[in-house]
């Protein structure tokens, strides 16, 4: 600009200013815009979304440990925004991280049966009868838990649903924040 156009050189531009010691130093000036304003709570209805994905999107991902990224990620963006979305995401993540514990547990088992019982069977006969029902019955088990895992999702989909409360039999890892 020019000095005919209303700007001298040794004069500041006119325009809004922003009080000092709200204008951070940088690249960057601060917009009032962004400023950080308290997350609004959820609407019931997204409750009800964000709740049913936290049972139910642990499916999407499927894989060994994988699951439990769908209902973290949820439950760290939503859980100060809503108390059903809290309690609902604790117990889900509760539940993974009890699943995958004892998923390593079983499998564990799996291949020690496989590896100290099956490569010894009686008199160097290869795996017997016992071999074959500690095997069948450790993938049984897991067969089992995988029943399970899907039921109590559905039903915990449901319930937070229907907004009502749900906890799964999971050892409680992550702690409500109140007690």
């Amino acid at each position: 600009m020019s000095a005919e156009q209303g700007w001298a050189p040794d004069q500041p531009p006119q325009g809004p200013q922003q009080p000092p010691h709200h204008a951070p130093s940088g690249d960057y000036a601060m917009d009032p815009q962004f400023a950080q304003q308290p997350e609004p709570p959820l609407r019931p209805g997204e409750e009800q979304g964000w709740g049913v994905a936290i049972h139910l999107g642990r499916f999407l991902l499927g894989g060994f440990g994988l699951s439990i990224i769908v209902p973290l990620v949820i439950w760290l963006i939503f859980r100060r925004r809503s108390r059903l979305i809290q309690d609902h995401g604790r117990s889900a993540l509760n539940w993974e991280i009890t699943l995958i514990l004892l998923g390593v547990v079983w499998i564990g088992a799996i291949v020690a049966i496989m590896l100290g019982v099956g490569l010894s069977g009686p008199a160097g006969e290869g795996p017997g009868a016992t071999f074959f029902a500690a095997y069948a019955g450790l993938w049984l088990g897991l067969l089992v838990m995988a029943i399970v895992n899907i039921v109590l999702s559905i039903i915990g989909a449901v319930r937070a649903y229907q907004r009502r409360r749900f906890s799964y039999w999971a050892i409680p890892f992550v702690r409500d924040s109140r007690s």
